[in-house]
């Protein structure tokens, strides 16, 4: 009787990217994930129906290491293709990487440590660097300079990128909800900022985010300012104070809380 074949080893961390025609910049993303210095990981790689040459690039990376696993669904949209990359994953962390980004090559294993130490820790986010459409550096992020609590939250997206959480605070706070019309993962991080255990910062720029003319948050800023407000007004709401507080969003899209006059 021959002998069972040996499982691989569970990874610590779950990196979920989901790609839709970002043949462009999808290479120099998936390369950074390669590059990394903590190898206990697996790319959860998921293709959201691109017509470019996208899943022939994913194939070549899922072809060249065992850790990038690739799926192809189809069209989903990106909250059900997100949701659809947690499910997949098998490690106990999470962490996000938007395929036209790109990871410092300490991303994870300066985020992982620090769960590796603090069980209690249930997500783990860094400062940031913006680039422009070519890759050239920018320089770090606003909000990087914004300290982080729960009730700031409410007002500055604060834990943007890079971001790792634990699987047992995404299923505490039911995971990423498709139904919600407004922005899913602004919504996710403020579930996770009420219902954490501990929350760290690593101050160092883990991430490199890429500002280009075709991203959501350029070319669709009203629809996304609409959408964060609706998610801030829901997080009120769950926090019991929406009776006392209101949000306002001024045209140039900065947010203040605002005791409601009696």
């Amino acid at each position: 009787m021959n002998a069972p074949a040996a499982r691989d080893p569970v990874p610590r961390l779950s990196i979920l990217t989901t790609v839709l025609n970002t043949e462009r910049y999808l290479a120099e993303a998936l390369e950074s994930v390669l590059a990394q210095t903590r190898d206990d990981w697996e790319l959860i790689l998921v293709d959201d129906g691109s017509t470019d040459r996208s899943p022939e690039i994913a194939r070549e990376f899922a072809d060249r290491d065992a850790r990038v696993r690739l799926f192809e669904p189809g069209s989903l949209g990106r909250p059900g293709a997100l949701r659809y990359a947690h499910e997949q994953a098998r490690g106990p962390l999470f962490g996000w990487l938007d395929s036209d980004d790109a990871l410092a090559p300490t991303a994870v294993a300066d985020t992982v440590r620090i769960f590796d130490y603090n069980p209690h820790v249930d997500m783990v986010f860094s400062d940031h660097v913006v680039m422009d459409d070519s890759g050239e550096v920018l320089g770090l992020g606003a909000r990087c300079a914004i300290p982080y609590s729960p009730q700031r939250m409410l007002v500055d997206f604060v834990s943007f990128h890079f971001r790792v959480y634990s699987r047992r605070v995404y299923d505490l706070v039911g995971g990423m909800d498709e139904s919600v019309p407004y922005d899913r993962d602004y919504d996710l991080c403020l579930k996770i900022s009420e219902q954490a255990a501990d929350v760290r910062r690593v101050r160092k720029p883990l991430y490199r985010y890429r500002a280009r003319p075709g991203n959501i948050s350029l070319s669709k800023k009203a629809e996304q300012r609409e959408h964060s407000r609706l998610a801030v007004e829901a997080a009120l709401a769950r926090r019991g104070m929406d009776k006392t507080h209101r949000i306002e969003v001024s045209p140039e899209g900065k947010f203040r809380l605002l005791r409601r006059e009696r």
